[in-house]
């Protein structure tokens, strides 16, 4: 018993002293990067990865991530794990409290119990000594990695120190020698078993270290043991100068680490200093150059608002001038019309006195007429009374003689009914007067009668019952028919529905924005101009650019469908009204021409001034297809077709539809349910074209009017509203006929021309974004394209007529409307093309165009792949046709033709490739 009480107190007094120093923030990060590995983000939620001192400590202090990841690493070690709310966000309460005091207990005794070092509760409140948690934490990541048993935990890889003290050595060599003897052998065993003396009192307590001195001393000799304890003092010597150099060491390398992280640091440090300092110049440059702009644009402003101001002041003298003007006229005016009311007086004066003149003389001559009439009359009327005596004399008389034969009609009338009297009185004495036999025979054949008279009721009555049976079955059949045919009608209805679907799909397929070009001739005394117009054919239009240089530019484009010169307005319309006609489907369809100023697009859309059937344009030729269908439909659908007309001039909206000659701006609605975004406009209903040339012919007298109306854009727009007969189902649809505005570049651009750019550009912006299907279309940029929203967001039908001006001096703008189409016109099925395919289309109208003159016979067929592209003057760089003939030049002259025929097949070959893609 004393031996093993001695045993235990040499097992006390050789201990592990931690000698812990300041907390190094890397162990920390690196215990919890650690710990939020092992824990989770989500469990982990309240630790940030490189934590503060202060919020590592709340984000431990509950205990609950401690105790789950050691029961990840030793399960079960901490049974018991109470929930308490997080000390980050709220304020712990006593009870939550305790449960904090609980969950670290628990995790302290677990950890002591496997060996590894431990803290104080109080470290982890504030003043504790933290560093002691950080160390039992990163000791925690050693056992888990290495495991139990090669578990060797080395205090100087996390920079907290730790040594070996001896204290009573002397004592504890004599208790030992006291005991067993070992041999040197054994505890040669011992040693390499129980490792470096820094991990032994990790791996086991003291109590453990006594059991294995024990075990080892044990059947030993009493003078063995000096030996054996000298042993085992020399071997613990040797194991702590190894750890102490091993410490050393890893000192100098963590100081090394520690000065190459500071130099880090503070190269990191500068190099930010120096972005600070360039990002300040940038500042600073950036701020001087918007103080530049900014003095720029209120020069500029100031210089526009001095202009402006001119400008006013101009046009009030000039308003003035007009109005002293207009009251010099009007003064003049009212003279002559003082002087004309004068005269006119004079006049009236001179007739009245001629009047009555003439009045008397007709009264004097009636007079006369008078007498002269009265003096016959007195003749005439004393031989009147006597004709009229004669004739009542013989009136007497007449009526005297009729008396007398009346009374002798009367006479002769008791006469005969006398006698009709007596022969009836004889008849009935000769009819009582018979014999007995044929009174009976009478009676007789009067029952049969009556028999005969009684079947026939009866077969009558059986015969009205079967009529009855009889119309009943009918009205029965005609049930049943009349129930078949509304079923016949309703699948009727329905067929009529996918009909009109399918119609519409068609037209989809064909594509929802078309782009049609139309060359306008020569107007008369013109047709010695020189064209611009170098080729056409259905598709391709290919036009000659002048460039600076003096060489001759080209440019080719191609189209859904091209007219010449030569083509009618009936030609015209042909292709357009299938898309016209879906307006009764309820579909929405727009037409546009665009182009330069007197390049025929207000020829297009309405024709000349003097009308002919020949002559009429897209609008009166799709209103009177319209009323055409609308009326072979009458049994189906009922239509009410009404039109209202705009103009935009300025941004600003002004009705054309109003006969007093005001022009109030009107305002835009959308997201009316009947589909009218002016609800102010006038909208008259209309049944015929005459009604409509009518409108149009006010609206022609209203735009000239004002005078700015030939730099507007002009609305026609066609509201189509269906009721179904049968079914009730009503439809809307809608057309748009718009005449844009010239889109000349002018040198000097005013509010007028900014205007009319900007609108153009922003409807360009709108179809090339339903082209390409965006999510985002921007109809808020200008009220043209406001005004247009409710037509082209619902399954809209675009077609845009492209003028082309014929003349050589309006190539360069003939070539801005030909960029401003492409934008969106390169665009099919919904998709945008790749500039591949754009340039390989260009090369077909470049090829197509030069084979056409070649088969002409044009010496200058070669000149057409020379000349460069029309978007871009003195380039440096062969386009891609003089590309292609710089390659092809090359070849002997007899090849030509063969090199031709390859460049056809190509181009044809490339036109099938980009139809198989529609």
């Amino acid at each position: 018993m004393a031996e093993s009480e001695d045993m235990t107190s040499m097992g006390e007094d050789v201990d592990v002293a931690y000698e812990t120093n300041e907390e190094d923030p890397t162990n920390r990060n690196e215990a919890a990067s650690w710990i939020r590995k092992r824990a989770g983000v989500v469990a982990a939620k309240d630790l940030p990865a490189e934590p503060s001192e202060e919020a590592f400590r709340l984000g431990l202090q509950s205990g609950m991530i401690l105790c789950n990841i050691l029961n990840k690493i030793k399960p079960c070690a901490v049974p018991n794990v109470v929930k308490a709310p997080s000390a980050v966000t709220t304020t712990p309460d006593e009870e939550a409290q305790s449960a904090y005091y609980e969950n670290i207990s628990n995790f302290l005794t677990a950890i002591e119990e496997i060996g590894l070092p431990t803290f104080d509760l109080y470290d982890l409140d504030e003043g504790g000594d933290f560093s002691r948690v950080v160390n039992s934490i990163l000791a925690l990541r050693a056992y888990s990695e290495t495991g139990a048993r090669k578990f060797l935990w080395n205090s100087k890889a996390s920079s907290i120190g730790r040594s070996f003290v001896r204290r009573n050595s002397e004592s504890a060599l004599n208790t030992i020698s006291r005991t067993h003897s070992l041999s040197s052998d054994r505890l040669l065993d011992m040693t390499s078993q129980s490792g470096d003396g820094n991990d032994c009192n990790e791996e086991s307590d003291s109590g453990h270290l006594y059991m294995i001195v024990c075990d080892l001393l044990e059947d030993r000799e009493e003078e063995d043991i000096p030996m054996i304890v000298e042993n085992i003092v020399n071997k613990v010597n040797e194991e702590f100068e190894t750890l102490q150099e091993e410490a050393r060491k890893q000192d100098e390398a963590a100081k090394e680490q520690e000065r190459i992280n500071k130099e880090k640091d503070l190269l990191a440090l500068q190099e930010e200093a120096r972005r600070q300092e360039e990002a300040a110049k940038e500042q600073e440059r950036l701020r001087r150059e918007k103080d530049e702009k900014e003095t720029a644009e209120r020069i500029k402003r100031e210089q526009e608002e001095k202009e402006k101001a001119e400008r006013i002041k101009r046009e009030k003298e000039e308003k003035e001038k007009a109005r002293k003007l207009e009251r010099e006229r009007i003064k003049q005016e009212k003279k002559l019309k003082a002087q004309e009311e004068k005269m006119r007086k004079k006049e009236e004066a001179r007739a009245r006195k001629d009047q009555e003149r003439i009045q008397r003389q007709k009264e004097l001559q009636a007079l006369r007429e008078r007498a002269k009439q009265e003096k016959l009359s007195a003749k005439e009327l004393e031989r009147l009374n006597i004709e009229k005596e004669l004739l009542e004399e013989e009136e007497r008389l007449r009526q005297q003689e009729e008396e007398q034969e009346r009374i002798e009609r009367e006479i002769e009338q008791q006469r005969a009914m006398k006698k009709e009297e007596y022969k009836r009185r004889m008849e009935e004495y000769n009819k009582y007067n018979v014999n007995t036999e044929k009174r009976q025979e009478l009676t007789a054949q009067q029952d049969k009668e009556l028999q005969e008279l009684r079947s026939t009721i009866s077969a009558a009555k059986t015969d009205v019952r079967s009529m009855q049976q009889n119309c009943q079955e009918e009205a029965d059949n005609l049930g049943t028919h009349a129930h078949t045919i509304c079923h016949a009608a309703a699948g009727y209805n329905k067929v009529l529905e996918e009909n009109r679907k399918l119609y519409n799909q068609v037209q989809d397929l064909k594509g929802n924005i078309r782009v049609y070009c139309r060359i306008r001739p020569f107007l008369p005394g013109q047709e010695n101009n020189v064209t611009s117009v170098d080729y056409t054919d259905e598709e391709t239009v290919a036009i000659i650019i002048p460039t600076k240089s003096g060489r001759e530019g080209r440019k080719a484009s191609m189209f859904n469908k091209v007219f010449g010169p030569s083509a009618t307005q009936e030609e015209v319309f042909s292709d357009t009204q299938p898309l016209i006609r879906t307006v009764l489907d309820g579909f929405n369809v727009c037409i546009f021409a665009c182009g330069q100023t007197g390049a025929g697009k207000t020829y297009t859309l309405t024709g000349p001034d003097d009308l002919k059937p020949d002559t009429m344009g897209v609008s009166y030729r799709a209103l009177n297809d319209l009323f055409n269908i609308s009326e072979e439909r009458k049994n189906l659908m009922n239509y009410e077709i009404s039109i209202n007309m705009v103009e935009i001039y300025n941004d600003e909206i002004r009705d054309l539809l109003v006969e007093d000659g005001t022009s109030k701006i009107l305002d835009i609605v959308n997201g009316s349910k009947k589909g009218i975004n002016l609800p102010d406009a006038n909208r008259i209903p209309v049944s015929s074209t005459d009604d409509v040339i009518n409108l149009m012919n006010l609206c022609r007298k209203n735009r000239a009017m004002n005078d700015h109306s030939s730099r507007s854009h002009s609305f026609l727009t066609v509201h189509v509203f269906g009721k179904d007969v049968t079914l009730g189902t009503t439809i809307r649809g809608c057309m748009h006929l718009v005449d844009l505005a010239g889109n000349e570049k002018l040198d000097n651009p005013d509010d007028e021309a900014t205007h009319i750019q900007k609108s153009i550009s922003a409807l360009g912006d709108v179809l090339v974004a339903l082209a390409n299907k965006s999510s985002r279309v921007p109809y808020k940029t200008c009220k043209l394209t406001q005004l247009l929203q409710e037509a082209l967001g619902n399954q809209p039908k675009i077609l845009m007529f492209v003028h082309v001006h014929p003349d050589i001096e309006e190539a360069g703008e003939t070539l801005s409307t030909f960029k401003f189409v492409e934008r969106f016109s390169t665009v099919e099925g919904g998709a945008g093309k790749s500039s591949d395919v754009r340039e390989l289309k260009e090369q077909i109208c470049y090829l197509k165009a030069a084979l056409a003159k070649k088969e002409a016979g044009d010496p200058h067929w070669q000149d057409l792949l020379n000349s460069p592209s029309g978007d871009s003057e003195d380039k440096s760089d062969e386009s891609a046709p003089s590309k292609l003939k710089s390659s092809t030049t090359k070849q002997p002259a007899k090849s030509s033709n063969s090199l031709m025929k390859k460049m056809a097949a190509s181009a044809a070959a490339a036109t099938r490739l980009t139809r198989t893609k529609k």
